[in-house]
């Protein structure tokens, strides 16, 4: 009864981790080029302007080091200092992880660093907890301040749904495409929910809640340079505006569209990301889409056009420095004595 019990556990870890945000990211995906063929959008992708998406690589990789910098004086209140290209080669490697299973990326680099600096994985996690409580409450903050500048956009928009629900409610009633939508989120979200209250990890993660916590708070509180710490904030928030605003000069479509129209793409795009889908594939496409067609005018096409530029550009550039960055860690020695204490 009890292998029974394990092999249960086993199959609804593989399930919860696995197949399931691929399911997601396939179905999303399937959903976001029902109206485009692969060729169409192969021929609309590859005829961007190759000087920004290079430009926006460019930036990506100095927002990661310039958060490995910032994890590093997250690390030294606790007693470790691991240097900046240990901490890169681990937050590059956790980016290469969130690709196949959504925020596996943050254990990724905590045993990354714990294999090249030998720092207990709870330590590092803790870490990495009150760096994801910062960033979220940057995030907060920059919504505020986007829904301030672009109030007329978003009252417009809340009006405009307020008519094509009197107009369309009949129309998307009869759809059977919205139905089969409908439905395959419910089921998605019943697995979902049925798998991660059954799930071992969860308890797992029960039992060490505590002790992160309190490790987490000691970083915040112990903290030595915070003027560091909030220059590298913002300098990582910077990098990823850049990204955003400056990938629509690639294409014609998006040339005309301001600074204000990046922020609040990066703003959907970043809620897109954290949908249980690998690597944000297909719900990061139907946020920054529909962002760009409600709130700027543009075709769903065009809007679809640039999602794929901006996270395909991403994706491979993770693909390749992250896999890289992961196959590099294996070949790091360890040395206790000079890297792991301050």
């Amino acid at each position: 009864m009890n292998k029974i019990a394990s092999y249960r556990q086993d199959i609804e870890r593989i399930l919860l981790r696995y197949v399931l945000p691929l399911f997601i990211a396939g179905s999303l995906m399937g959903w976001v080029l029902k109206d485009m063929s692969l060729e169409e959008m192969w021929q609309r992708v590859t005829a961007a302007n190759p000087y920004w998406v290079g430009v926006t690589v460019v930036i990506a990789l100095l927002s990661h080091v310039s958060r490995a910098y910032r994890w590093n004086l997250l690390l030294e209140p606790l007693g470790y200092k691991p240097g900046i290209k240990n901490t890169t080669i681990a937050v590059l490697s956790g980016y290469f992880g969130n690709i196949f299973v959504p925020r596996g990326g943050e254990v990724v680099r905590c045993m990354v660093l714990n294999r090249t600096n030998k720092i207990p994985v709870t330590t590092g996690f803790a870490t990495v907890i009150a760096e994801r409580a910062f960033d979220l409450l940057c995030l907060f903050i920059l919504i505020f301040f986007s829904f301030v500048v672009e109030y007329k956009r978003f009252w417009a928009l809340i009006d405009k749904m307020k008519e094509v629900k009197k107009t369309s409610a009949k129309s998307l009633g009869n759809s059977f495409e919205f139905y089969a939508f409908i439905g395959m989120g419910m089921i998605t979200l019943l697995l979902f929910i049925y798998i991660l209250r059954r799930s071992m990890f969860m308890r797992k993660v029960k039992e060490f809640l505590m002790k992160l916590i309190s490790e987490a708070i000691l970083s915040f509180k112990s903290l030595k340079r915070r003027n560091e710490f909030l220059l590298h904030t913002a300098i990582i928030w910077i990098g990823y505006f850049l990204m955003t605003y400056l990938i629509f000069f690639s294409l014609p479509s998006t040339s005309h569209l301001g600074p204000l129209a990046g922020l609040v793409i990066l703003i959907i795009g970043g809620l897109g990301m954290s949908a249980p889908a690998s690597g944000g594939i297909g719900a990061f496409h139907i946020m920054v889409a529909n962002g760009l067609t409600l709130f700027y005018g543009l075709s769903s096409k065009d809007g679809i056009t640039y999602a794929f530029v901006l996270h395909t550009s991403q994706l491979f550039t993770i693909f390749f420095f992250g896999g890289l960055s992961l196959i590099v860690s294996f070949f790091i020695n360890p040395d206790s004595e000079k890297n792991n204490s301050v």
